[in-house]
């Protein structure tokens, strides 16, 4: 009978390399001399870390361990921040960023990080083209770990395009930005009448156009998730159909009852790539 010590589980038997029996109590006829070999292995152990807000730092040391293996876990700040404990279950159980410990069973840990007072960033908010953005544009210093909504509104004959976040893209056009460093934020805004028409024989087929009910859409050459937008010159999004998908002579319709006279936008985002086809709705 084979019996692992603490930590440790019993594998298989062995004669002569072969596996001959999985239970740790193994019978036989013995009518010849036999030498046989037990086979154990460490207990493995799930040490899993996170941190209680994303942005404000980085841990190391998580991962599968062997049973009475030493962890260590380091739990390091972004700027603007500093580390106050590591926790489990809700409970503080370490006041050292690097916390030391023998591995014994599952753990989920979590890093609590804190704002550090008196640390502050610069952001500086502008915007290409015409349009206007809360907060305005300007320059603003604000503590690190604040929270911040931006808005951006294109006036008329002008749309949202994206934001820039320190040279990041960003489509959403109201952005919460959590504040970790120094910002250079820019609206950029487009001329709504600019964007050129795409050939019926080409990507986007638009019928009947103008419009005064339904409004079907057909896409050529258009693989994976694809959103569907309908915006007005303003820049609003009106109506939005995500991960539709085009099959040979199929169609999207939309009801534009609802749509007041005038001139409308088709916006279609594909892998990265936006068209866009206009139309007009009687």
């Amino acid at each position: 009978m084979a019996s692992p010590n603490n930590g440790w589980v019993f594998l298989y038997w062995t004669e002569e390399g072969a596996i001959i029996s999985n239970s740790p109590e193994y019978e036989f006829m013995l009518s010849s001399d036999k030498l046989l070999v037990a086979h154990f292995a460490p207990v493995q152990v799930n040490i899993n870390v996170n941190i209680e807000e994303s942005q404000a730092g980085f841990v190391y040391g998580g991962g599968v361990y062997n049973y009475g293996d030493n962890v260590i876990l380091e739990a390091a700040p972004v700027n603007g921040y500093s580390f106050a404990f590591w926790k489990e279950n809700g409970q503080a159980v370490s006041y050292d960023a690097s916390y030391q410990f023998t591995a014994q069973q599952n753990r989920d840990l979590i890093a609590v990080f804190q704002v550090t007072s008196n640390v502050y960033y610069v952001m500086n908010i502008s915007s290409i083209g015409n349009g206007y953005t809360n907060p305005p544009s300007n320059q603003y210093t604000h503590t690190a770990g604040s929270v911040l909504m931006l808005e951006a509104y294109p006036v008329e004959g002008w749309i949202f395009e994206s934001w820039d976040v320190n040279g990041t893209t960003f489509k959403t056009q109201n952005l919460q930005i959590n504040v970790g460093e120094n910002l250079n934020v820019t609206a950029i805004f487009a001329m709504a009448t600019s964007i050129p028409d795409v050939e019926e024989s080409q990507e986007i087929n638009v019928f009947p156009n103008p419009a005064q009910s339904i409004l079907n859409i057909s896409l050529s050459n258009y693989n994976g998730p694809t959103s569907i937008e309908i915006i007005n010159l303003q820049g609003q999004t009106l109506q939005t159909l995500n991960n539709a998908y085009q099959g040979a002579g199929e169609s999207i319709s939309f009801d534009v009852n609802d749509l007041k006279p005038g001139i409308y936008i088709i916006r279609i985002i594909n892998q990265g790539k936006i068209t866009a086809r206009k139309f007009t709705k009687s």
